[in-house]
């Protein structure tokens, strides 16, 4: 019964059924090798990270301060300065208990040096110093063979130019005349006769040396000479001297020479040169003390982003600490003590408009005009020789003639009504190997017929200047190219709206802007590329326009880009001034109008100092300022002021006191770059670092 019943088959479960094959693929793939298999491994090493909630996200990345290299550095240098602080703190304290008498501490600001350079003068000094040292910028360098002397410094224009020059002078003979019948000023119909028969029959007085005091001290170079001089020896070397040498002047018009150079080597060696002398005959610093000091460096307000950054550079690569970079307007507002103001910088070889609100500039009030003083004095040399100079051999293409010329500037130019008159003047005539001699002249219109080449500029382009300066404006570029940004592939020099429109003509006091009419051509061009967009995308809910402080800035671009920058721009002192006043005023941000600027009038540099300026300026302003406000009421006029210097205080030195004053504030320990920044991140450092806009 037992094997029955293990012979009988039992019937299957339900669980025990085979299970049904599906397609019949599975083991074929198995079988053949090719069927998916699951790998345990992981893809990478790394832990995956999560998606962020779009909705709810935060970030503090470059929102801190101590996120920022600059700003550690600064924290680090900060704390390590107040350990020092409370190291000599404790050590005064020890002293005293001992008995000992402490040492006299450093006055602030005498480990700063503040540096001005300029197109011929360069003003250095410590911060702790009530004035500059003032050094002429140019070395000298000996030659085997001197170049030919030509018209690019200081020399005469062909006789091509002698018609042109003559109209321009009789313009402003005419407007000179047209303004003293209006003051009720008495003019003598042969007053020019006068004084050019007089001057014919001057003969000259000998003075021996040891009745000059002022004779100068030529450059002694006869036992063979050193390989370069600077400053006021280079100078004085006599033209005539054996071994031969060359005057050169690392920086004209405001940027760097790139006309009498071959290299950019040779521009930056020779300032560094000028600097390294100036440092150690003027404040006695050598080259090994260079570490233990700082450099306030003062550049223009329309400047060269090539000529600041090469500029930083050289100071960093000498060796000293720290640098600092402020603006010539600034400058001037810190040294005046006044926050709002029109500052009119009026130096050798460039004029500057700009003004500054609350104590920053307006960036498109920014005006720059590259002729100066010296162009001054080339006019005043050549009308003195119209009217028979007395010392015929005047030259300006040598070096004592042309201090000559520039002290009788000095010294007899006005612009005062009441001075135009027959005068009767004297002057000393000094050169190398002769004795002094003493010359009478008289003058008529001379004396202020040149400084008004200030207001009618077309005086100076028909002088000596046209030639040589279109040649040196045309090798602009050549030496040190143009900055471009590095993303949008185009010049990021900085921009003036007022700039612009100097330069193509189109100021306030014509009732045109030549930025205004771009800017509206783009927006035009903007709204013809959005109607076009939408009607191809049948979409005109889902367009949006672009912001308009974008707009604004392509189009400036686009301006900025058709002017030719070679050209030097040819406008009125007055105009200019008008045309930065209005753009201050437009892009004010504290609202203010043209009358706060007009109220706050501030001329500064060494070209600007003649008698009654002040006054001839306001009058030319009030005279076109009706026009640019398109005010047709001319009795509706407001008053235009001119602030004076502080006392006690030359023009000319008035933005390095600025700067000596800047050094001492505590926000400049904020702005100071390092070489060790400057190595790291080259020229951006400067856009953390700079009171503008980099």
């Amino acid at each position: 019964m037992e094997k029955e019943a293990s012979e009988t088959p039992q019937t299957p479960s339900q669980n025990d059924k085979p299970k049904p094959k599906r397609g019949g693929s599975k083991p074929i793939l198995k079988v053949s090798g090719i069927g998916r298999v699951e790998n345990p491994a992981k893809a990478t090493l790394f832990a995956p990270i999560a998606p962020i909630n779009q909705k709810n996200y935060y970030t503090d990345y470059l929102k801190r301060d101590d996120q920022i290299v600059f700003y550690r550095e600064l924290n680090e240098r900060l704390a390590r300065e107040k350990e020092k602080d409370k190291e000599k703190e404790a050590e005064r304290e020890r002293e005293k208990e001992e008995g000992v008498e402490p040492a006299e501490e450093e006055p602030i600001g005498a480990r700063t040096i503040v540096l001005h350079p300029g197109s011929r003068n360069l003003r250095i000094g410590t911060a702790s110093m009530a004035y500059p040292k003032t050094v002429p910028n140019v070395i000298a360098h000996r030659v085997d063979t001197p170049p030919s002397q030509d018209e690019s410094q200081n020399g005469y224009a062909d006789e091509e130019e002698e018609d042109g020059f003559e109209q321009s002078r009789k313009v402003v003979q005419d407007d000179l005349i047209t303004r003293m019948r209006f003051y009720k000023r008495r003019i003598l119909p042969s007053s020019s006769n006068m004084a050019t028969n007089f001057n014919a029959r001057t003969v000259p007085e000998e003075i021996p040396d040891h009745n000059d005091p002022y004779r100068v001290e030529w450059t002694d170079v006869s036992d063979g000479g050193k390989r370069y001089y600077t400053g006021t020896q280079a100078v004085h070397i006599p033209p005539n001297s054996s071994p031969k040498y060359t005057l050169k002047w690392p920086i004209q018009n405001g940027c760097l020479n790139e006309y009498d150079y071959e290299s950019p080597q040779q521009v930056l060696g020779d300032i560094s040169l000028i600097l390294v002398d100036a440092l150690e005959e003027q404040l006695s610093i050598t080259f090994r003390q260079y570490r233990d000091y700082n450099v306030v460096l003062l550049v223009p307000d329309l400047y060269d982003r090539s000529y600041l950054i090469n500029m930083v550079s050289l100071i960093l690569g000498m060796g000293f600490a720290n640098v600092c970079v402020l603006q010539e307007a600034m400058g001037a507002t810190f040294g005046a003590g006044i926050s709002t103001a029109c500052i009119i910088d009026i130096g050798a070889q460039k004029t500057s408009i700009c003004c500054v609100e609350e104590g920053m500039v307006v960036p498109d009030s920014r005006v720059l005009i590259r002729y100066g003083g010296d162009d001054i004095t080339r006019a005043l040399a050549r009308l003195l020789k119209r009217s028979e100079f007395p010392y015929r051999e005047l030259d300006i293409s040598r070096q004592y003639d042309w201090e000559l010329v520039e002290d009788l500037k000095k010294r007899y130019g006005t612009t005062n009504d009441a001075d135009v008159a027959v005068q009767l003047y004297n002057f000393y005539q000094r050169a190398p190997g002769q004795r002094t001699r003493k010359y009478q002249f008289k003058t008529f219109d001379e004396v202020m017929v040149a400084p008004l080449g200030l207001f009618y500029p077309q005086l100076f382009e028909n002088n000596v200047k046209s030639k040589p300066v279109a040649l040196k404006m045309s090798k602009r570029y050549s030496l040190f190219p143009r900055s471009v940004d590095i993303y949008e592939n185009r010049p990021n020099d900085p921009i003036s709206d007022a700039q612009i429109n100097v330069h193509m003509g189109t100021i306030a006091t014509n009732g045109e802007s030549y930025f205004e009419t771009v800017q509206q051509q783009f927006k035009e061009e903007q709204d013809l590329q959005q109607s076009q967009t939408e009607e191809n995308s049948d979409k005109k809910d889902g367009t949006t326009e672009p912001p308009k402080e974008l707009e604004r800035d392509a189009a400036q671009h686009r301006a900025y880009a058709q002017l030719d920058q070679t050209q030097s721009p040819s406008i009125g002192l007055d105009h200019a001034i008008i045309e930065s006043v209005t753009q201050a005023a437009k892009k004010s941000a504290a609202h203010h109008t043209t009358q706060n600027f007009y109220d706050s009038l501030m001329v500064v540099g060494g070209s600007g100092k003649f008698s009654a300026f002040s006054h001839l300026l306001t009058d030319r302003i009030m005279m076109f300022r009706n026009a640019a406000e398109q005010r047709p009421d001319a009795d509706d006029e407001r008053e235009i002021q001119v602030m004076p210097i502080p006392r006690e205080m030359d023009p000319e030195i008035i933005s390095w006191k600025g700067g000596s004053v800047y050094a001492k504030l505590k926000i400049v320990n904020e702005n100071w770059v390092s070489k060790k920044e400057w190595d790291l991140l080259g020229a951006r450092c400067l856009q953390y670092k700079v009171l503008f806009l980099f």
